[in-house]
């Protein structure tokens, strides 16, 4: 996102959002049954690098499907071209909650920016609450104006990118165990975890979610409409899954977000 990043920094900046999304993921991983929603955020930025985030996540027609996340952190420019930054983040999930990262409702999140021809980063995050999940993340993209579509006041900007997922999956068995005991009540956890027929002659192999693997590999591509104080994107993401997931479904998914953003 290239409009707001031209901001003047030395100013005190409160960004809010209006998202929908058509399908909730946790780094490109869905559950079996799609949940959309519409997001809405507010971010207060302030000139010495600190900034204060607040979230709720409205899924559509679904049971449990108000979520509530505050977030705060710091960001730092080494140079003009590399930022480092520091954040944490607490989420409120209901105890019904459907979404595949609901026994994780704490995130702690370091990352490294770098800006030459390309915007690469690398960041970490450690989740963590009822279980414990470490996540490596390698993004690469590349901004470009497409020109002014109504006066040289707007512009058009196209950012593709490409990220690349490593982490464990221990969240993954406590949504299993938890979709199990609900399908069977009272009955015992039932969390796969050896080699399985899938029932279309395949077999699906199920590793420990204590393993680091590769999680996905996921396609972006969004187009902006900017101005001076607000922004308006739709974006499309294509995740593929890495061979090793436990996952309902290891297909391809494909994802749209619509979104707003209008800074003061």
């Amino acid at each position: 996102m290239i409009g707001f990043a031209q901001a003047d920094s030395s100013k005190t900046t409160l960004t809010v959002a209006a998202m929908y999304i058509s399908n909730a993921n946790y780094y490109g991983q869905t559950t079996d049954q799609k949940f959309p929603l519409v997001l809405t955020n507010a971010t207060v930025r302030l000139p010495m690098g600190l900034y204060f985030a607040s979230s709720i996540y409205q899924l559509i027609n679904t049971e449990g499907g108000t979520v509530v996340a505050l977030g705060a952190g710091y960001d730092y420019s080494l140079t003009e071209k590399l930022t480092v930054g520091l954040g944490f983040n607490h989420t409120f999930f209901p105890t019904n909650s459907p979404l595949l990262q609901a026994s994780n409702a704490e995130n702690i999140n370091a990352s490294v920016t770098y800006n030459y021809w390309l915007t690469s980063a690398l960041s970490a995050d450690y989740a963590f609450g009822k279980e414990q999940d470490f996540f490596i993340t390698l993004t690469n993209s590349k901004a470009f104006s497409l020109g002014s579509l109504f006066s040289d006041e707007d512009y058009i900007s196209i950012e593709p990118g490409v990220e690349i997922v490593a982490g464990t999956q221990h969240f993954y068995d406590t949504y299993i165990t938890k979709k199990n005991n609900k399908a069977n009540p009272g009955g015992k956890p039932n969390v796969q975890q050896q080699p399985v027929n899938n029932g279309n002659g395949s077999i699906v192999s199920y590793v420990p979610a204590s393993k680091f693997s590769l999680l996905s590999y996921n396609l972006k591509m969004p187009l902006a409409y900017n101005r001076s104080t607000y922004l308006i994107e739709a974006a499309y993401q294509l995740s593929i899954l890495g061979k090793q997931v436990d996952a309902v479904s290891t297909t391809p998914k494909s994802f749209f977000n619509l979104s707003f953003y209008y800074q003061f």
